[in-house]
């Protein structure tokens, strides 16, 4: 049922009920600063990213780094080292009102 953020009708019961908005896609991290979108799909709504092709900046230190702009972009935590220390997976959270986050698996 939708009310249209109008009150619950006598004799019935109403609530609310969330559903995730969600985007995913593919990255690729060219290892010098540049990540190209090579996919992106959203689902219930969700929005995020740029479309395929966009190339975003990126930069790393130890285990954090950014990507994107401070307006466009989210935080990286980086992890699951290989024994040539390079990780294979990143922690991707955005920094805005309703912050959202993801997973990566590197390959």
């Amino acid at each position: 049922m939708n009310l249209n953020n109008g009150s619950c009708p006598a004799g019935h019961s109403c609530f609310n009920q969330a559903f995730s908005k969600i985007t995913y896609g593919t990255l690729s991290f060219d290892g010098v600063g540049h990540a190209t979108f090579l996919s992106i799909t959203n689902i219930n709504s969700g929005s995020g990213g740029p479309v395929k092709g966009t190339i975003w900046a990126y930069s790393v230190s130890g285990f954090n780094g950014a990507i994107g702009t401070t307006t466009n972009g989210a935080y990286l935590s980086l992890g699951n080292f290989n024994a040539s220390g390079i990780a294979q997976t990143v922690f991707i959270r955005t920094a805005d009102t309703h912050p959202s986050l993801g997973v990566a698996i590197l390959r």
